[in-house]
This record gives C-alpha cells, sequence and structure tokens, in this order.
C-alpha cells in the first residue's frame, strides 16, 4: 500500500483500443482506463468541457503521467461513444437503427 489514496490504480487495465500513447487524460471505467484526448472529449461535450474549467487540486489522481478521473457510467457504452467520437464512419456502417438511438441516450443523458 503506498497510502497516497491511488492503490485502486494498481489493478486497472488498459483498453486495447481506446488508450491512446498521445492521449491527454484518462479515464477509467469498470477497471479499465482509456487515454484519449482531453481536446476532443471537451469538444463534444460540454460536461468534460466544465470539468477542464474546474480548478484541481494538487493532490488530483494522475495515472501514467496523465490527469485520472474515475466514471461510474458503464464502460461498453462509453467505448461505444469514443469509437463515434474517434471514428464519425463507424456509425455510417453499423447502419443499425438501435445502435444509432443507444449512441445518443448515451451521450444526451450527459
Amino acid at each position: 500500500m503506498s497510502g497516497d489514496g491511488t492503490d485502486h490504480l494498481h489493478s486497472v487495465v488498459r483498453h486495447p483500443d481506446f488508450y491512446l500513447s498521445d492521449g491527454s487524460v484518462v479515464l477509467i471505467l469498470e477497471g479499465t482506463a482509456l487515454r484519449i484526448h482531453q481536446s476532443v472529449l471537451a469538444r463534444h461535450s460540454e460536461v468534460f468541457n466544465g470539468l477542464w474549467d474546474v480548478p484541481q487540486p494538487s493532490s488530483s489522481e494522475n495515472y501514467d503521467g496523465c490527469p485520472c478521473v474515475l466514471l461510474s457510467d458503464s464502460l461498453d457504452d462509453f467505448v461505444e461513444v469514443a469509437r463515434v467520437l474517434y471514428d464519425p464512419l463507424y456509425v455510417l456502417f453499423s447502419k443499425k437503427i438501435e445502435y444509432i438511438s443507444h449512441i445518443l441516450v448515451v451521450t444526451l443523458t450527459k
């Protein structure tokens, strides 16, 4: 135990598709780390845009040198949102109205 409050981060696994080497923020959902771009999140989400405006205490958690945010959202849901943000053609090729409506529900409830 390190005693710095980050012990729970030692058991986190990196997402195979969304742990980007040049990502600037780490989001942890269901024990999985996604390292993505703060600017992409801020551009597409008022919630995330506002999060970066709030000054963070010096004791804020970091993971792999990036600010770390713990989220209680579903990992699968968030990964689907990330797929749309990073590959807009993903939605066009899925061609399932159920999928598109699911993405809208996830993004509109945040």
